[in-house]
């Protein structure tokens, strides 16, 4: 790779953090754009042709996602080069897009959680069910917390490391908030050299892996199939399905879009729309 492809990708790496792009997606764009220069093509001199025939190539051992975000990270890459002068022409503008199946979601409901909640073995992983079904927060982001981040009183949550880099306040279901208060309490009492929430059985820190496998055991002792995103669909749908608005919901769950929401929300969405119509027409 020449010298100028690498200081362009700096400074396209640093045009996607300003634009508040999560350091996930610009790994995961940044690996595609090698997966690219392994083949000895260099960036800069790519067509269309070329970059179309790299998707391609992948398209029997690459799944329709994975090179719907490779032509993402193209299209990121070289909107950036032509505008910072260093090519004239956008070779991926002319991209066609790739279509992802629209594969089925799991979204549980409280029958669900409250299985899980019965699976936990302590107060600690009772308190990561019921703040994950009563925030909707990502498991990266509940990981991040620490205990001055969370106001049982009113209820809410500082999330101050979100995916998208952008600060938000997350408010804890009744649920939740007590589940929250009682291992705030049993916490205080292990007296932890460090301020992190969610602590380990030794008393360290309890990581976004850690709080992985904690879910992937209750989920295995209650037999409900769950993942914590899961728990996110199903805090957007019940949210939507109390009355609440989606501007509310975007705020609360740290979403700039309501194309998200209808991602989130599409195997209610029938469902929701004969609970909206009720709420309408009732006498």
């Amino acid at each position: 790779m020449t010298s100028t492809e690498v200081d362009l990708i700096r400074l396209w790496r640093l045009d996607c953090e300003g634009r508040g792009i999560s350091e996930l997606v610009i790994k995961h764009y940044e690996n595609h754009l090698r997966e690219y220069r392994r083949d000895a093509r260099p960036l800069l001199g790519s067509s269309t042709f070329d970059l179309s025939s790299f998707l391609l190539e992948r398209s029997g051992r690459w799944a329709p996602a994975t090179r719907m975000y490779a032509r993402r990270a193209f299209r990121s890459f070289f909107r950036f080069a032509v505008e910072a002068g260093a090519l004239d022409e956008d070779p991926a503008a002319a991209l066609k897009p790739i279509k992802v199946p629209t594969a089925p979601v799991r979204t549980p409901g409280q029958i669900e959680r409250l299985a899980l909640v019965d699976a936990c073995l302590n107060v600690r992983d009772i308190a990561i069910v019921d703040v994950l079904f009563g925030t909707g927060m990502r498991r990266a982001e509940l990981a991040a917390l620490t205990v001055d981040d969370v106001d049982v009183v009113e209820g809410t949550i500082d999330v101050r490391k979100s995916k998208n880099g952008r600060p938000r306040t997350a408010v804890m279901d009744e649920r939740a908030r007590r589940a929250m208060a009682v291992w705030l309490d049993e916490r205080a009492l292990l007296s932890p050299a460090h301020d992190e929430l969610w602590l380990n059985e030794l008393g360290g820190p309890l990581k976004s892996s850690g709080i992985k496998m904690v879910l992937r055991r209750i989920s295995k002792r209650s037999g409900v199939v769950f993942s914590s995103h899961d728990a996110r669909r199903a805090f957007a749908v019940a949210w939507l399905a109390m009355g609440g608005s989606e501007t509310g919901l975007m705020a609360v769950c740290g979403w700039s879009s309501t194309s998200m929401i209808a991602r989130y929300v599409r195997e209610r969405q029938t469902t929701l729309a004969v609970e909206e119509a009720r709420r309408l027409f009732a006498a």
